[in-house]
């Protein structure tokens, strides 16, 4: 492994640790062998990081609700449930209707 995939498997391990704290890391510990550069070149390539890093774009704030019956419905599908019936585990859809 090199010594740049060591300080990837790092910064994973840890929790996406920053490069400051990762920096901070490898001085108070004495296993942790890693270079000030490929600790920064890990955490600014790290994808994870990056789409962490991103904001969202706010919801409309306009909203829309149904003009007509039926229009807008909303489901819900739960899991296979257990229980003591007579029939096999079935899946139950429950549907919400606005008007």
């Amino acid at each position: 492994m090199s010594r740049r995939e060591a300080a990837y498997e790092w910064h994973r391990k840890i929790g996406q640790l920053g490069a400051k704290n990762m920096k901070r890391l490898v001085k108070l510990s004495k296993e942790i062998f890693l270079e000030a550069e490929e600790i920064d070149e890990t955490t600014k390539d790290c994808e994870i990081c990056s789409k962490a890093k991103q904001i969202r774009t706010p919801f409309d704030q306009e909203r829309r609700g149904a003009k007509r019956f039926l229009e807008l419905i909303h489901t819900d599908i739960c899991g296979s449930i257990n229980s003591s019936t007579w029939e096999r585990q079935i899946r139950r859809i429950i549907y919400l209707l606005f008007g």
